[in-house]
């Protein structure tokens, strides 16, 4: 959270993952994250509090985690992660799925503008 820590008194700056909920433009839970931790710790926590049954769950790269995506789906939700090249494995994969289903696609843009931000 912005200006939260004080560099001159040694307080380091309040991180937290939140659960935001779009269409209602509110956030429905916050986590803290520990000291010396990172996001990855907080997500288990944040939707064990969640009923994600029906719901659609979107994590950046960093929450990209087999444990994540095996608890959202556990709560009978749907989740869309973000893969980058840090997955090689699972990156590669998705990119020969995205080969044989749109032969000759290997990118598919979007541009919505909505709920207050653009979206590419």
């Amino acid at each position: 959270m912005r200006r939260s820590g004080g560099a001159r008194a040694g307080q380091c700056p309040l991180h937290v993952v939140s659960a935001w909920a779009s269409a209602q433009r509110l956030v429905q839970v916050r986590e803290v994250v520990e000291d010396k931790a990172n996001d990855i710790t907080a997500w288990p926590v944040l939707l064990d509090r969640l009923d994600l049954t029906g719901q659609t769950v979107t994590i950046d790269a960093m929450g990209c985690q087999r444990t994540i995506a095996t608890q959202i789906i556990a709560g009978d939700g749907d989740d869309v992660l973000a893969v980058k090249g840090n997955h090689p494995d699972l990156y590669a994969d998705i990119r020969h799925w995205f080969a044989i289903a749109q032969p000759g696609a290997e990118r598919h843009r979007t541009v919505e503008q909505g709920h207050g931000r653009l979206e590419t």
